[in-house]
Order: C-alpha cells, then sequence, then structure tokens
C-alpha cells in the first residue's frame, strides 16, 4: 500500500511542471509579440545573429556584406527575419529548463547552455542556408530551411533538455 504515495506525488510534480511549461511558453511568446520588444530587443538581437553570421561567412567569401538583418553577397540577398533567429527554440528550452524542479542554479545553467547550443546551431544553419543558396540551389534549400534545419534546432534543444535533466538527477541521486 506504500508505493501508491510516491506515484501520486510523481503525478502532481508532472502536472506541475505541465501547467509551469505551458504558462512560459505562452507567457514568453506573448512576451516577444509586444511591438516595443520586438524593436528594442528581438531585432538588435537579430542584427546581431546577422553580424555574427556575416562574419563566418566572409570566411567563404570575403564580398559578403550586411546592413540589419540583411546578409548579401553579389546580386543575393537573405534577410533573417522573426523566426529565423532561433528565439521560439530559446523561449520552450528556457521555459522547460525553468519548469522542471530543480535548484535555481541548476535551472541557470541549463538554460545557459542550451541557450548556447541553439544559437550556435542556428548559425551554422544560417550560414549553411546562405551557402546553399549562393550556390544556386535554391529548391534544396527550401526544403532544408522548411523542414531540416527547423528540425534539427528543435530536436537538439529537445534531446538537450532530457540528456540535462537526467544529468541533474544523476549528480543530485
Amino acid at each position: 500500500m506504500a508505493p501508491a504515495a510516491p506515484a501520486k506525488s510523481s503525478n502532481v510534480e508532472a502536472l506541475r511542471f505541465i501547467a509551469l511549461f505551458g504558462t512560459l511558453v505562452i507567457g514568453l511568446t506573448l512576451l516577444v509579440q509586444y511591438p516595443w520588444i520586438n524593436q528594442h530587443l528581438i531585432l538588435p538581437y537579430t542584427e546581431s545573429i546577422a553580424w555574427l553570421s556575416h562574419g563566418m561567412l566572409r570566411l567563404f567569401d570575403p564580398g559578403v556584406t550586411v546592413s540589419s538583418t540583411i546578409i548579401q553577397s553579389g546580386q543575393l540577398a537573405v534577410d533573417i527575419r522573426k523566426g529565423c533567429d532561433g528565439v521560439v527554440a530559446t523561449l520552450i528550452l528556457i521555459s522547460a529548463c525553468l519548469a522542471y524542479p530543480l535548484s535555481w542554479h541548476q535551472r541557470f545553467w541549463g538554460t545557459v547552455w542550451g541557450y548556447l547550443l541553439i544559437q550556435i546551431l542556428n548559425l551554422i544553419r544560417i550560414v549553411g542556408l546562405f551557402l546553399l543558396i549562393q550556390r544556386g540551389s535554391h529548391q534544396i534549400s527550401d526544403f532544408f530551411h522548411t523542414y531540416v534545419s527547423q528540425f534539427i534546432v528543435i530536436a537538439a534543444a529537445m534531446v538537450f533538455w532530457i540528456y540535462w535533466v537526467g544529468r541533474q538527477k544523476t549528480v543530485a541521486g
């Protein structure tokens, strides 16, 4: 009869996580929709991603330039728009890290490492897509942009989170 208590406690803990995770995802997603947040935080953030991508692309093409969120080389211009900046994947990962019942120290480092992973993958994604388009592979780049690269970033964030939670429980237990 005693084993029933941990299962009930585990169910309550899972429901708390789901409720807090959902609330954080919705709240943070709504927050970044506000024009002021978009103009003063998201746009400068996306511009910094364009500049970092530009720096990486210059290793392959010294003629690459950047202006605001637009990366250009010759006739090719790519605009990094909302949705291509990694913000949504980051918000989901941060929500999962913050909602999971661990210490605030563990949650902080989970968000930091998860954020870095998503941003590194997103930079690789942007550079790779730019190079695919530049080499004239529009159909392939559309497919990679729409399906493959987005899936990779989101899947990597999920795998990171699962690994991070498992590691934190192993270290704590």
